[in-house]
């Protein structure tokens, strides 16, 4: 058993060295580029939801506390979201990342699209957030795995200014549009 752990260790010593090692180049830049961008798209899915409500209200007809579970719907789809890292395991990051991603772009793109119940957009909802979660959680464990220790704070730094950027992008697009608009920012928010 010692030997199986120092040698774990030596092991994980030799790929931290490794990484320490090799010259920051543009395969780095693009990591760093790429989750900054999924920041982004996070951030701007996860403030839709006060934008929405009022365009919801209208044209369902809803009350506030159905609006309430709305906001539940998205809660519980980071809860399943957090729960699918287990399959990062064993799919890997960036396919994790791809897919929770496409899916999460997806469910907007359909909530936009379809005259839709509020039933249908709830489980859209529920399921764009737990992949937009998964590509998030997927993308900033892919980001630590592809830099190298010195530097990684920085290199974070940058990758998350994507949040901030994309929680104001929400803001000020929402900001613009009408409230019988909800759709339309669905849209954007699929597209980006």
């Amino acid at each position: 058993r010692a030997a199986a752990r120092s040698m774990q260790t030596s092991k994980a010593t030799t790929v931290g060295q490794a990484l320490d090692a090799l010259p920051v180049g543009r395969s780095h830049y693009l990591v760093v580029a790429l989750t900054c961008s999924v920041c982004f798209s996070a951030a701007f899915a996860g403030q839709i939801g006060p934008y929405v409500f009022p365009g919801l209200a209208d044209e369902f007809q809803l009350s506030n506390d159905v609006l309430g579970v709305h906001a539940a719907a998205s809660s519980i789809g980071s809860l399943i979201g957090t729960a699918t890292g287990v399959l990062v395991d064993r799919i890997g990051r960036k396919p994790a990342m791809v897919f929770g991603f496409a899916t999460a772009c997806l469910c907007n793109f359909i909530a936009a699209a379809i005259p839709a119940t509020f039933t249908i957009l709830l489980v859209l909802r529920t399921i764009e957030s737990g992949c937009g979660l998964l590509a998030f959680s997927s993308a900033m464990v892919w980001l630590q795995e592809h830099l190298p220790t010195t530097g990684r704070g920085t290199f974070y730094a940058l990758a998350i200014l994507g949040y901030p950027i994309g929680k104001e992008t929400m803001i000020g697009v929402a900001s613009i549009l009408p409230v019988a608009q909800w759709r339309l920012l669905l849209l954007i928010s699929g597209a980006l």
